[in-house]
């Protein structure tokens, strides 16, 4: 079926595009060339293109009984999700705190925890609890910045879940 095997060229090159540092599916997939951003990988126009060949092939094909009827209009409705879900992804992909926030936040803490300092009395242990403030809430902030970039950091959403459906697509 030619949109089993579009479907599965979409889904290996979207790992492929999407998590560069794993190693790519075996077989047939589209490799980008250059250097993307993560929302250019994730808005590609060519995977796009194979979806909506992928979708004409599923609006082309012929129920010839009632069950097949309904298997079809469920298939339809499956991919018009997968479709909102894949928009929704690529309208999140970017950033969506900007970076004079965090020139901002980061000075405000300086001056909150320098002011600590000047009002703390002088000894090992309130220096000691000073920096494991000003470290958990750095450690915090860091973790926060990376989540905020899903397909990237330290944190990221793993390939594995589009790895098991290239593995059911491949049978």
């Amino acid at each position: 079926m030619p949109a089993r095997i579009l479907l599965r060229s979409y889904t290996a090159a979207k790992i492929a595009a999407t998590w560069t540092s794993e190693p790519s599916p075996t077989g047939n997939y589209y490799s980008p060339t250059g250097s993307a951003t993560d929302v250019e990988k994730i808005e590609d126009t060519s995977l796009g293109k194979m979806l909506s060949e992928v979708e004409a092939d599923l609006r082309d094909l012929e129920p010839r009984d009632p069950m097949h009827r309904q298997l079809s209009l469920t298939i339809l409705n499956q991919f018009e999700q997968l479709m909102r879900m894949r928009w929704k992804v690529i309208e999140e992909a970017h950033n969506s705190i900007s970076t004079p926030f965090y020139i901002v936040l980061a000075f405000w803490l300086v001056i909150v925890f320098a002011s600590f300092g000047l009002s703390a009395p002088r000894n090992l242990l309130s220096y000691i609890t000073i920096m494991l403030g000003a470290l958990s809430i750095a450690s915090v902030i860091f973790v926060i910045l990376d989540l905020d970039t899903p397909f990237s950091g330290l944190f990221m959403v793993s390939s594995q879940p589009m790895r098991d459906a290239l593995a059911q697509l491949s049978r």
